[in-house]
């Protein structure tokens, strides 16, 4: 993951000074400079996982708290220099929070391997990654979901996908999130029979990967004779 951050230098408390323009040039100019590492970083989220997904994220939270230091700062210095000339800030380095909704530029589109539709954004391995890639999203960014996923969800479906989601609001005349993760999944999931004819074709053509354990090729081999034969079909 390209974050450079050496947390380790001085704290930008002690080389910032209201006096010094200098000085405050260079932290709005960090602080600029690490909102668009956090943006960076947090649009390569989605595609992470296991343990360089847990690396990620706790470097972006390392990044969205410098950057909250580096605000604070210049919110202090703000307050220090309102009777002398105005304090001009850099794109991205807001002193005070928006309060204009917030809208994550790297929400993912609702498309998993098998129903694709833009090849030049990333997709999920199935329908439960896609939603719960989508859900890593808004909690990052502590979004509430009943009162936001009506606005961000609409512009991340498919044209297909968009209509249905017509229909199922006609359907909830005051949806929540779960509500419509439900429905969702209810819609586009894979259904059991499909799942156990694909786990069906995979138990019989299942054999040692390379460097597999013999205890992670029983554990395999045992969770495809489940779903193949074991589970019944939900009617």
């Amino acid at each position: 993951m390209d974050v450079d951050m050496d947390f380790t230098a001085t704290p930008v408390h002690s080389v910032a000074n209201a006096d010094n323009p200098t000085h405050l040039q260079e932290l709005q100019s960090t602080a600029t400079q690490l909102t668009r590492e956090l943006a960076a970083a947090s649009a390569k989220l989605p595609s992470l996982h296991g343990e360089a997904r847990q690396v990620a994220v706790q470097e972006i939270q390392d990044l969205a708290l410098t950057i909250k230091a580096s605000n604070d700062l210049l919110a202090s210095f703000a307050l220090q220099v309102s009777d002398k000339e105005p304090l001009v800030v850099a794109p991205g380095a807001a002193l005070i929070a928006s309060t204009a909704p917030i809208s994550p530029g790297n929400l993912p589109y609702f498309q998993w391997e098998g129903a694709i539709f833009d090849t030049r954004v990333p997709w999920s391995v199935d329908v439960d990654a896609c939603l719960t890639n989508f859900e890593d999203v808004m909690n990052f960014y502590s979004i509430n979901f009943d009162k936001e996923f009506r606005r961000l969800v609409p512009p991340m479906l498919s044209p297909t996908q968009r209509t249905w989601y017509q229909s199922f609001l006609t359907s909830h005349e005051l949806p929540t999130w779960l509500d419509f993760k439900s429905s969702f999944k209810a819609r586009y999931g894979i259904s059991v029979l499909d799942d156990r004819q694909k786990c069906a074709a995979s138990f019989m053509n299942i054999s040692f990967g390379p460097n597999e354990s013999l205890a992670s090729f029983v554990d395999r081999f045992n969770d495809l004779r489940r779903r193949a034969f074991d589970q019944l079909p939900q009617l």
